[in-house]
């Protein structure tokens, strides 16, 4: 069963509900500890990581916790109000919760000749140099954010299918401005664990 967007639930409570699995709030804080652990090294401006108190996950119909793998795909908005984060996964993207910023992140599995990857999506655009520069320094900032996000709020489809921690992730930059459009490797989930 999926979870209905009125059913939200933060990802901090040992619970299960209509079959969907939630993480417990003491291996979330360890986990955000050691983040930011590893990122003292920074300057003091290491980024700021992921509250599970904030993060909010929605199955659409079509997929379980652990199922299916390809076809499976991610809609990351946030609120910049509150600065909760908000997951769907579904069969399709949540078209529904993309506002007029397109500061949303989207992701999916997919398959190449190398094996599964995981593929992410942002919309840099075509606003102009100065807003290009501005979206394109915000998106790379937030994308480790993002993609924990992501990693931790999936984290059972991940212990089902713990070859994926390792699989690359790949994102697309798209902009009509060329100095922001690419393609670039961020790593591995296990890296956003």
């Amino acid at each position: 069963m999926s979870l209905k967007t009125s059913n939200l639930v933060p990802l901090t409570q040992y619970n299960v509900l209509e079959n969907n699995f939630f993480c417990s709030k003491n291996k979330a804080t360890s986990m955000t500890a050691s983040k930011q652990e590893n990122n003292k090294g920074d300057g003091g401006k290491y980024m700021e990581r992921l509250d599970p108190q904030k993060l909010y996950v929605e199955f659409r119909p079509g997929v379980t916790t652990t199922e299916p793998i390809l076809g499976r795909k991610y809609t990351l908005t946030h609120s910049d109000i509150t600065a909760e984060l908000f997951l769907t996964i579904g069969l399709q993207f949540a078209y529904d919760k993309i506002t007029s910023m397109r500061d949303e992140v989207l992701g999916e599995w997919r398959n190449s000749n190398s094996g599964l990857f995981l593929y992410i999506y942002v919309y840099i655009g075509d606003f102009g140099s100065i807003m290009n520069s501005i979206r394109n320094t915000i998106f790379r900032r937030e994308l480790p954010l993002a993609l924990e996000a992501i990693v931790y709020g999936d984290n059972e489809f991940f212990v089902a299918h713990p070859q994926l921690n390792y699989a690359p992730i790949w994102i697309y930059f798209d902009s009509i401005d060329p100095s922001y459009k690419r393609f670039e490797y961020l790593g591995t989930p296990i890296d956003y664990k």
